[in-house]
């Protein structure tokens, strides 16, 4: 049985109301400030799921009603949804197209150029979930990394009209589909976190349920059961439909207070931000939160320009991110802030609603499609051919033979990652796979133990050591060599460290190596870790201090001091972008060492001086040491482990 709807067969839209565009205005804010201030607002990445409820709202009143008067279309809808979603988002494609040809590296710009295909084929979350990982651009130099959102958005305006069309002319009941569709992506979301994260919050099917607990609410309200539209004066407004909205600021107020970057998300917590949207738009226009406030001329206005000001603001903030090679400071990023709301009010109207509106929609929507097609294709073609390496000067195309998936891609090789070097949700029984080299009775043993740095000193170990020792390696992500270690997004780590205890028990080798970033750790737990292997019969340990570190990925500051240099050399040692406060945690380690009567390894003393570090290595080819701002290449490792002295 279908349970009645209550349409205006001449309304095929909602009601206007002018707090549905003040909670945009709410939702876009908390966003923006979160990318530009995150230590202000910790949670305010939640406006997104705003968002979501309220499209999920509107867009299934839209259908509902349709559906009801028997005049849904689903070219005319489509077509809407085209001259809503693409004007602004072509420019701001073509915008970051046009900034990163002057400013991007062969390898950045290839992946700028996959963003773009993925932005204009509103796949962008697939593409982002397939890119993360350990050694993944840092999230603030992707100028497209927003579109992620937008993709699931119109992923469920694929879908769910299909769904809904489909049940409505089975005679189904529309409110069951709607929570059995919306039970279902809520269990796998909350089943889905626990076990990957990035999936969960990447995935349209992990997310749908956010919009469906806005088509239901409008399917609710379209059945009667409302407090929009009441006959009820403001002044005689049921103390419900107030308590309602406010209780739904509560619950966003407390989202933004309580959720952060490390919360596991959206799982549970996404229940905050999603139930305060239904209750503020289930209490209606009328209640005094929504006509005082969220009516309020300022925040509506905001509200129409949400969503150019939502693609502005996260490329200014990122491409700023890219050219000063660290975070901008807060002045900047509030100019930036105040910039992108200037773009989104011209953007609004004299693009978006030129075409949104007026004659010739069916020419207008044609051309739309044309034009996302060309770029879509513009960015796959840069992607194909590598980030356009010609943009570049002729020492800088040298040296950017270098392409950063590939680099990565062969030090996962050079790695073994998977089976040598395990990733977060593998245990010790994976290093069965693990094929250390054919152990030579007439050599001793060298076991290589840490986390990826470590990982990233085994190529070159193999080079220059393999005649002496028999090498193997037990590395492991984020699992520095310090028993007893706890990390949350690494469960596996201390057991895992207990068992290569065992392990070394078992095999009894004569040295062994430690490495990690010791920066990011507890690194003076170092200590147990010495004494625990002298108790076994350890005799020759190694500690290896942390590698020199840069504030951006070295090949970047190359190019950027390249360009500031009067003589358009590329410097083979540097200073610019090096950070030195590890430099003390090199002494502190230094000092462990000789105390606890073992060798200290460092890589500082290595390859900096006065001048500066290394940036290049190699005689008739320079290659860069590193490949972001810390980890070895393959040419990096087997320069610095030549320098060792292993015994």
């Amino acid at each position: 049985m279908v349970i009645p709807l209550t349409p205006a067969p001449h309304l095929l839209h909602p009601k206007y109301r002018t707090d549905i565009d003040g909670l945009r205005a709410i939702a876009v804010l908390v966003v923006v400030a979160f990318h530009a201030f995150p230590q202000w607002v910790t949670g305010g990445f939640i406006g997104v799921d705003i968002f979501f409820v309220i499209s999920g709202f509107l867009i299934s009143t839209i259908l509902y009603e349709n559906l009801a008067a028997k005049q849904f279309s689903f070219l005319t809808f489509y077509a809407r949804r085209i001259r809503r979603i693409f004007p602004a988002l072509i420019l701001v494609l073509l915008t970051c197209f046009g900034v990163g040809w002057f400013v991007l590296l062969p390898d950045e710009y290839a992946q700028l150029g996959h963003h773009m295909a993925a932005g204009a084929g509103f796949v962008q979350n697939f593409v982002l979930w397939g890119e993360a990982n350990y050694f993944d651009n840092l999230a603030e130099t992707k100028p497209l990394l927003h579109l992620w959102s937008l993709g699931i958005e119109e992923q469920f305006y694929i879908i769910w009209p299909l769904l809904l069309w489909l049940a409505y002319r089975l005679r189904a009941n529309l409110l069951v589909v709607t929570l059995l569709i919306g039970g279902v992506s809520f269990f796998l979301n909350i089943e889905g976190i626990k076990g990957n994260a990035t999936a969960t919050f990447y995935s349209p099917q992990t997310r749908f349920w956010e919009l469906l607990a806005g088509a239901t609410l409008a399917y609710v309200n379209l059945s009667g059961l409302r407090f929009a539209n009441s006959p009820v004066k403001p002044q005689g407004l049921s103390r419900w439909s107030n308590g309602a909205a406010t209780l739904g600021m509560a619950l966003l107020i407390l989202g933004l207070v309580l959720i952060h970057k490390k919360s596991l998300f959206p799982g549970w917590w996404a229940l905050l931000p999603v139930l305060g949207t239904i209750l503020i738009l289930w209490a209606g226009p009328q209640a005094w939160l929504n006509r005082t406030v969220l009516s309020n001329r300022v925040l509506v206005w905001i509200g129409l320009i949400s969503y150019p000001l939502y693609l502005w603001h996260w490329a200014l903030l990122s491409f700023a991110r890219i050219m000063e090679s660290e975070t901008p400071n807060e002045w900047v990023r509030l100019g930036l802030v105040l910039s992108s709301v200037g773009l989104a009010a011209l953007t609004y109207y004299w693009l978006e609603k030129p075409i949104r509106f007026g004659k010739y929609p069916t020419a207008k929507t044609i051309a739309l499609i044309i034009l996302m097609s060309i770029i879509g294709y513009l960015g796959y073609n840069t992607y194909q051919r590598d980030g356009l390496g010609f943009r570049l000067p002729k020492e800088i195309v040298q040296l950017s033979e270098y392409k950063m998936g590939d680099i990565r891609d062969s030090h996962y090789s050079t790695w073994r990652r998977y089976s040598c070097f395990l990733e977060g949700g593998q245990d010790f029984a994976s290093f069965s796979k693990c094929q250390d080299e054919a152990n030579d009775i007439k050599k001793p043993t060298l076991l290589l133990w840490g986390d990826s740095h470590a990982a990233s000193l085994y190529p070159g170990l193999e080079k220059n050591y393999s005649a002496t020792f028999n090498i193997l390696q037990r590395t492991a992500s984020l699992c520095p060599p310090i028993l007893g270690f706890i990390k949350s997004d690494r469960p596996n780590c201390k057991k895992l460290n207990d068992d290569i205890l065992i392990f070394i028990k078992k095999i009894k080798p004569e040295v062994i190596v430690l490495s990690a970033w010791w920066v990011d750790y507890d690194w003076k737990s170092i200590e147990n870790t010495i004494a625990q292997l002298k108790n076994v019969g350890v005799k020759n340990i190694y500690l290896v201090g942390p590698l020199p570190q840069w504030n951006d990925n070295l090949p970047s500051l190359v190019y950027k001091k390249f360009k500031t240099d009067p003589l358009r050399q590329v410097s083979q040692r540097m200073s610019y972008g090096l950070k030195t406060d590890y430099a003390n945690i090199d002494n502190e380690l230094a000092l462990i060492a000789r105390n606890q009567k073992i060798q200290y390894l460092s890589p500082r003393s290595v390859l900096c001086n006065e001048q500066g570090c290394l940036v290049l290595v190699g005689e008739k080819q320079k290659k860069y040491i590193v490949f972001d701002t810390t980890h070895l290449t393959l040419a990096g490792s087997q320069y610095l482990t030549s320098k060792f002295e292993l015994k």
